[in-house]
């Protein structure tokens, strides 16, 4: 990783650290810190989150957004992703914002309903889907021509099926034929899954 391209991961993960989608409510609310949202703001920001189960409802969610802002910011940086394998970072350079969103956003996944360990879990997935994404697919869609970008979403790429043609995988040459989606198509399908599953682990 080149020093700008490490400036960039750096200034990439402190954005990462001060984004919540409790800070929206938070900002809106005039007795409400700046870092730490007041009991009433996270009460109104909870209730949108599970505010219907259409996905049309469920992408307008502060949740949905958190996503889509912190993927924008890695977006253009992916390597920053592998900053924690490229880099020994002690205890003592953590900015202080990093700890206070973990918190922010435990303490917001807990006054929704969710138990202490759910919304570790999910919390956990949040990093997973972003950082996974923006590396595994942005990363290359961003870089790629349409060809490319359509084998992207094949199960396998079609020319290793046409080198094949013998082989029985119907399934596998029925999916490489789907209508292709668009990068950004395809991550509101990531955003969505990952609010059914808060929403299943509230109601079950």
């Amino acid at each position: 990783m080149s020093s700008t391209e490490v400036w960039a991961a750096r200034a990439a993960l402190f954005l990462f650290a001060s984004t919540m989608p409790v800070a929206e409510t938070a900002s809106s609310t005039s007795a409400a810190s700046p870092t730490r949202p007041s009991r009433q703001s996270t009460a109104i920001s909870s209730a949108a989150v599970v505010s219907g189960t259409a996905a049309a409802a469920r992408s307008g969610t502060p949740w949905a957004r958190a996503y889509r802002a912190v993927r924008e910011q890695y977006r253009a940086v992916p390597r920053a992703t592998l900053i924690s394998l490229d880099e020994r970072v002690t205890p003592a350079e953590i900015h202080p914002a990093r700890l206070l969103h973990t918190e922010e956003m435990l303490a917001f996944l807990c006054a929704i309903g969710l138990g202490l360990e759910d919304a570790v879990h999910v919390r956990r997935r949040f990093l997973q889907d972003v950082f996974a994404f923006t590396l595994l697919i942005d990363h290359r869609y961003d870089r790629s021509d349409e060809t490319v970008r359509a084998m992207m979403q094949q199960p396998v790429p079609a020319p290793w099926l046409a080198a094949h043609p013998d082989l029985d995988v119907p399934y596998t040459r029925a999916a490489a034929e789907l209508p292709t989606l668009t990068g950004d198509v395809y991550f509101e399908r990531v955003v969505d899954d990952a609010i059914v599953l808060i929403e299943h682990r509230i109601r079950r």
